[in-house]
């Protein structure tokens, strides 16, 4: 968990990612103006994807630890699903249009239109407007594989 004061935070990005600071101030000048949303979309998506723990946390000298005692789930992944929404008698966890037939231990997330399933076992089924993921749940850390070759093939309008 990170907690900072704005000016520090900026003054640490401003060092150590100066073009993403750039990209903020940016951002900033265009709040409230007709042009906000078009800035806010490209200069987000001109951003370095990187980790805030990588591009400043690691660098930062004005850092201070303190410990807690407080629960705390990775909710950027797909499995922090299992552990925040309630299951179900076969420990699946589904919202959305679903039928399930002999399905267990799978996270299932629709969008609109049926999902039927029958006779699977510990998947993850995220289905969205222009697509759709399917990956056994101990194959999760590669999904960032799939964002990997989207950007390598040009394909950002699934990004």
């Amino acid at each position: 968990m990170f907690t900072w004061k704005v000016s520090t935070i900026l003054g640490n990005i401003k060092a150590f990612m100066p073009e993403m600071y750039e990209g903020l101030l940016r951002i900033g000048d265009a709040i409230g103006t007709d042009g906000q949303d078009t800035v806010l979309e490209r200069e987000f998506h001109a951003f370095q994807s990187v980790s805030i723990d990588y591009g400043v946390m690691e660098k930062a000298k004005n850092i201070y630890i303190l410990s807690g005692s407080f629960g705390w789930d990775d909710v950027g992944s797909w499995l922090a699903l299992e552990r925040m929404q309630t299951c179900d008698e076969f420990g699946n966890v589904v919202s959305g249009n679903v039928v399930s037939i002999d399905t267990k231990n799978t996270i299932i997330q629709g969008n609109g239109k049926l999902i039927a399933t029958v006779g699977i076992e510990n998947l993850i089924i995220i289905d969205t407007a222009d697509a759709t993921l399917i990956c056994e749940k101990n194959s999760t850390g590669d999904i960032k594989k799939v964002i990997e070759n989207l950007r390598i093939c040009n394909r950002t309008e699934y990004l």
